[in-house]
């Protein structure tokens, strides 16, 4: 049976997404009920992206289609996450499509913490996450960043040398994510990288 998974971060890249599975249909979405926020997490040494329920809030991202050992995959690459429920009525497909009476997970953090100096935002996990809504659409990336709590935490620019695990092997539109940062990301913050 497909299910589908709900990538609100760097599941939103095709590229860092095939690392752990491919799927044949992927699908922009939007979800209501979710914030999106940069959450530390103190394992990694820095601050992945994570959702809360908040029901005046929405978030973009993409449904990915999976069948059951691709949801196993996915779910070992989600450790510090719970997969639960996404109820039919809080999505918003962003093409045309159907989704049956398929299953809709999402992944919530165990533990919200705010990113902090030993818990960085990372350049590298950010390129990939905006990369990927780019390739949507500008509006689809402006949509995320505007979206998305807390981008005043600190940063790592890792862009040169990667911290990230899933980081592109070469960030091909650099200039467009930092051209959407700057307009819609406080200074200082974006440019204080630590």
């Amino acid at each position: 049976m497909v299910q589908y998974i709900f990538g609100y971060g760097s599941l939103i890249s095709q590229d860092a997404r095939n690392k752990t599975a491919h799927s044949k249909r992927v699908l922009p979405a939007r979800v209501c009920g979710y914030r999106r926020f940069w959450n530390a997490f103190p394992l990694y040494g820095w601050s992945p992206l994570a959702v809360r329920r908040e029901s005046e809030a929405s978030c973009n991202g993409v449904l990915i289609a999976v069948d059951a050992p691709q949801l196993e995959l996915f779910d070992r690459r989600e450790g510090g996450y719970a997969r639960e429920i996404v109820e039919h009525d809080s999505i918003e497909l962003l093409e045309d499509a159907d989704l049956g009476s398929s299953f809709v997970w999402i992944y919530v953090p165990l533990r919200s913490v705010m990113p902090g100096n030993d818990t960085p935002i990372l350049q590298s996990y950010v390129d990939v996450a905006v990369t990927g809504c780019l390739d949507y659409s500008e509006r689809f990336a402006r949509e995320f960043v505007e979206t998305t709590d807390y981008w005043d935490s600190p940063w790592l620019d890792d862009r040169s040398k990667p911290t990230y695990v899933r980081s592109l092997d070469k960030v091909r539109r650099a200039r467009e994510i930092d051209q959407l940062l700057g307009e819609l990301v406080a200074e200082p913050y974006y440019r204080r990288f630590s």
